[in-house]
């Protein structure tokens, strides 16, 4: 996995195919969403691993933005 450098760099990762590890970095546990695996299909709309959609404006500058281009987990 490498780490991208801000959110444009993710949402150009998701436009390829690949799949994007979001870690939140939010230090209120009430607010903090954790980290996973998210990808962005045709139209889009961004989905995690169990095909929950989110909008792009759920993600934030704050966020940690890792690739799966490494492992080439492609979709």
């Amino acid at each position: 996995m490498i780490k991208l450098s801000n959110k444009r760099m993710a949402i150009m990762q998701w436009a390829l195919g690949y799949w994007v590890y979001v870690k939140d970095t939010n230090p209120d546990k009430n607010t903090n969403y954790g980290a996973r695996w998210y990808r962005m299909s045709d139209d889009g709309t961004i989905y995690d691993e169990e095909n929950i959609a989110y909008d792009i404006s759920a993600f934030g500058t704050k966020e940690e933005y890792y690739s799966s281009e490494v492992e080439k987990l492609k979709i």
